[in-house]
């Protein structure tokens, strides 16, 4: 159809929600290819069109007549004849699950062939980090510099992120909970199979840097994606710095010793939840001296381990001075993590203090084998 002067593809839909009054909820269509693996914009991130999210008023929520499209400019279609599916979700953003979904429509696009098939591959070389470098706008920064090979990426546009981990495969967090990662404005735009990228750097403003309180030891580095496909290319030697954080505030409250810990944490691969596929995350945690305090559960799923492939959230309050959280679960469904083939999927916990900025607590990791659909 046309649409504003563009051409798009349309979903045309009819919906029916029961038993969920005074729930939030938001309907997202996707595309996959193959079924069941994400489908991506050139930018890296999911093809797909959220609605705003709206409140059920009542326990019989009907609406007719509806429809979303996708300019067919983003859907980004892979070298070759391929067939794609397109799915309607509705998420209950008050549990954080998937409560029902459409069935899958099928459509086929024919994208530009590529002369060499190759995966494109990343050599880094020559990365050191620069403290207290000054920028020109007087703030001062972290410089990540680097160097890399790149072979076979003639065309591409690579996208570069820079994480922060502390201590070594424990991902390091902003103050509101999210991930330690900054993702470059200025892409990589490849225009030879063979290129070499040579003294370059990346700053990062210290005010961003969210110390822990005390001498601690960070992680930090770079990861070069493909902006086409998503998906991870090249990744650089670790590189550490060392900062102290102010512990002010831990001295006025010594005496509460404030603990967490997770326990009884176990995986269910693969099960039906509201009539999808998700994987089921058990465990139960308790908190001692966090009284009034604000965390958040993060569940994080890595492939491979130390790669975080998809993050989930839940914010938790602790109201006394000894609280447990006995034998909950998440589910997390399927369609947001799984890829193509037989993968190895590791799973930890985390709870994530929002008053301190800190991880107060984490799991042991986790891990499941599961095929993902390859066509």
């Amino acid at each position: 159809m046309i649409y504003k002067d563009k051409e798009m593809l349309k979903f045309s839909y009819d919906y029916n929600i029961k038993r969920a009054f005074g729930h939030e909820v938001q309907l997202v269509l996707s595309v996959e290819s193959p079924k069941g693996t994400t489908h991506y914009k050139k930018d890296g991130n999911p093809l797909e069109n959220k609605s705003d999210s709206f409140v059920i008023n009542s326990d019989d929520f009907s609406d007719q007549n509806k429809w979303k499209g996708l300019y067919n400019s983003s859907l980004n279609p892979k070298p070759g004849k391929n067939t794609y599916y397109a799915i309607l979700r509705a998420f209950d953003l008050t549990t954080g699950e998937v409560i029902g979904k459409s069935d899958y429509f099928k459509f086929k696009l024919t994208g530009e062939s590529k002369s060499d098939s190759n995966e494109p591959t990343i050599t880094f070389y020559n990365c050191k980090l620069e403290e207290n470098a000054k920028g020109s706008d007087g703030a001062t920064y972290l410089r990540f510099h680097y160097s890399c090979a790149i072979k076979g990426a003639k065309g591409h546009e690579l996208r570069k992120v820079i994480t922060v981990e502390t201590p070594k495969g424990t991902m390091h967090r902003k103050k509101d909970g999210t991930p330690m990662e900054w993702y470059s404005d200025q892409p990589l735009l490849i225009d030879s199979d063979n290129s070499d990228i040579k003294d370059r750097y990346y700053g990062i403003n210290y005010k961003t840097l969210n110390l822990l309180p005390g001498k601690h030891t960070y992680y930090a580095r770079m990861k070069i994606y493909d902006k086409g496909t998503g998906e991870l290319i090249g990744t650089s030697p670790y590189l550490t710095y060392t900062m102290t954080g102010n512990t002010d505030s831990n001295k006025k409250n010594t005496s509460k010793k404030p603990q967490a810990s997770f326990s009884n944490c176990r995986l269910e691969p693969n099960v039906i939840q509201n009539n999808n596929r998700a994987l089921k995350c058990h465990y139960t945690l308790k908190t001692s001296g966090y009284k009034d305090r604000k965390f958040k559960l993060v569940i994080s799923i890595e492939y491979p381990q130390g790669v975080v492939l998809y993050e989930t959230r839940y914010n938790l309050t602790s109201t006394y001075d000894e609280s447990v959280w006995n034998d909950k679960y998440v589910a997390i469904p399927n369609s947001k993590f799984i890829q193509s083939g037989e993968k190895i999927y590791y799973v930890r916990y985390m709870l994530y203090d929002e008053t301190q900025g800190t991880t107060v607590a984490s799991s042991d990791y986790m891990s499941f084998t599961q095929v993902g659909a390859s066509g």
